[in-house]
């Protein structure tokens, strides 16, 4: 199943929050972008934590931990991982489309109506 926009919803819920884990697509013809990429979200600690450290190579501690003050350069490869973070710059994006996407959500609605209202009663399509 492709990820889904951030914002998208269903019964009332946030797509993200139907399950044990979610993901949002940030391509640009998404409700808000960062170039590409996508986001997970999860509410379970543990594979929060997996899929934090398997997005950072498989390390036990990321950049920032690494680098910070109190960090240290010391850390395990705990199992294979990947190069999966997002960069600064594209976080940057995100985030400023973040603060903007309700407006952007709405700015959709229109013609998602419009669409519904021309395909409705159509017995060959069901419209989501």
């Amino acid at each position: 199943m492709p990820p889904t926009p951030p914002g998208a919803g269903h019964s009332g819920q946030l797509v993200g929050s139907l399950g044990r884990v979610g993901c949002c697509g940030f391509y640009p013809t998404k409700n808000m972008t960062t170039a590409e990429g996508g986001m997970l979200v999860t509410n379970e600690r543990g594979l929060a934590e997996r899929a934090r450290r398997l997005a950072h190579h498989g390390l036990s501690h990321d950049g920032w931990r690494r680098y910070s003050a109190g960090g240290g350069w010391q850390y395990d490869v705990e199992e294979a991982g990947y190069k999966y973070n997002v960069t600064d710059l594209r976080a940057a994006l995100g985030l400023s489309q973040l603060a903007r996407l309700d407006g952007f959500v709405a700015r959709r609605r229109h013609p998602a109506s419009r669409y519904d209202h021309a395909l409705a009663g159509r017995g060959d399509l069901i419209v989501p």
